[in-house]
């Protein structure tokens, strides 16, 4: 949550951000965003369809290690 927060006020107004792991724990991932997002009324979590990953969370398999990310809006 320190990158977001630290990144957050230098990031414009209709901007977007990125947030991405390497995890698969949610307290890295979903719990990290959620609070954020909580904390913060002007971001808005915009939801992106990609094949193999729900809620932007990919578990690892025999292919690949496990993924997770978060586009984030900054409301103008």
């Amino acid at each position: 949550m320190q990158i977001l927060q630290a990144l957050w006020p230098l990031l414009a107004r209709d901007g977007k951000l990125l947030y991405a792991t390497c995890s698969i724990f949610a307290r890295e991932n979903k719990q990290v965003i959620a609070a954020f997002l909580a904390q913060h009324s002007d971001a808005v979590r915009i939801e992106l369809s990609v094949a193999d990953m729900m809620d932007g969370q990919l578990l690892p398999n025999d292919e690949h290690d496990g993924f997770f990310y978060a586009l984030l809006h900054k409301q103008a």
